[in-house]
């Protein structure tokens, strides 16, 4: 009998294990940083799409210090391209809409893409955050989050393995030009939407990538 219990008890430690390993989800391998993780599964049109979101710590480290990640795709990923979406202004990339025609990212990801979206290091900011707390945002320069796209960028790369496709909304298209004049090895193109070019050395200089789609 206590034979039997044991090899219950081992089989069921066994599913377990696999079960914990399968809802994992991608392991990135990205640069350094402390992140947490959750995962969640939603049904669109039938299609089963897995949600990941990381929230990362980002230097100098302070409370306010942190940016997300925001992955939508199909559960059995295929190879293809991999887009990031970066939000405009006062935008995040939590993802509240579930209809394909209301959303870019839903919409890639039921037709099998890997979609990706940011959140700046704003939206850690509570609307009861004190002052103390806010003195930080005085430090939170055009270059920092520019430096967090850019690390965003390459935990995406590190995760999801494929061609890099840069999409950015209003400030956001601004900051994908100047991703692109920083860092382009690393992106296959360009999605514009409803942005303008960035004045100055962006994307001047280094960068000789053109969009593959603008839309205003």
């Amino acid at each position: 009998m206590t034979s039997r219990r044991s090899r219950v008890g081992a089989a069921s430690a066994l599913l377990l294990l696999v079960l914990t390993a399968a809802c994992r989800g991608p392991r990135p391998e990205r640069p350094v940083g402390s992140c947490t993780h959750v995962r969640a599964t939603r049904a669109v049109r039938g299609l089963e799409l897995c949600e990941d979101v990381w929230t990362c710590t980002r230097p100098p480290a302070r409370p306010l210090d942190r940016i997300g990640l925001h992955r939508l795709a199909p559960c059995d990923v295929q190879p293809g391209p991999v887009v990031l979406y970066l939000p405009g202004m006062h935008m995040n990339g939590e993802l509240p809409i579930r209809e394909p025609e209301h959303d870019l990212r839903v919409y890639l990801a039921v037709n099998g893409l890997r979609t990706w979206g940011l959140d700046y290091r704003t939206h850690a900011v509570p609307a009861d955050a004190p002052e103390t707390d806010l003195d930080t945002l005085k430090r939170w320069t055009a270059e920092v989050f520019l430096d967090d796209i850019a690390w965003g960028a390459r935990f995406v790369r590190g995760t999801d393995p494929g061609p890099l496709f840069v999409a950015g909304f209003s400030q956001g298209a601004t900051f994908a030009y100047r991703l692109a004049a920083r860092e382009p090895a690393g992106i296959a193109g360009l999605v514009i939407l409803d942005g303008t070019r960035a004045s100055g050395g962006a994307p001047g200089a280094g960068a000789s990538r053109t969009p593959i789609a603008s839309v205003s």
